[in-house]
């Protein structure tokens, strides 16, 4: 019981590590759903990844963080959109944290990450399909 939401129930975390098992277990179809038959299940979170190996440049993947945020500002309504220095090198985000939907890209070794955070009521596009 979270007294902070008014509610009742059980608390199941995937990340990390635990997130790639419990998909592999998910793909050979070694998940009993019967166990959650007696539950009201929700998700409340989806977090996607997408790592492809590139042969870009840093000049190159700079370049393709400016044209993808120019794109990103043309094509949405949304007001949120950075391009930020870390040690790593730039960070293309969009959206906040705490909103919905947050897209993140970077470069992380060979590759560039491509990450979608989707919460709250955005989950129930993923849902039913996850569920099935």
């Amino acid at each position: 019981y979270d007294s902070k939401f008014n509610w009742s129930g059980i608390l199941i975390k995937f990340s990390g590590n635990n997130a790639k098992q419990f998909y592999k277990l998910l793909k050979r179809n070694k998940v009993n759903w019967n166990i959650f038959k007696n539950y009201s299940v929700s998700l409340n979170r989806f977090d996607l990844c997408y790592f492809r190996r590139n042969q870009f440049s840093q000049t190159s993947f700079d370049e393709f963080l400016l044209e993808a945020r120019k794109q990103i500002q043309t094509s949405t309504n949304t007001r949120h959109i950075s391009l930020k220095d870390s040690p790593d090198g730039k960070i293309l985000k969009v959206n906040r944290r705490s909103n919905a939907l947050h897209y993140r890209v970077y470069q992380k070794n060979d590759g560039v990450q491509f990450e979608l955070e989707i919460k709250k009521r955005k989950t129930k596009s993923v849902h039913s399909f996850l569920f099935r």
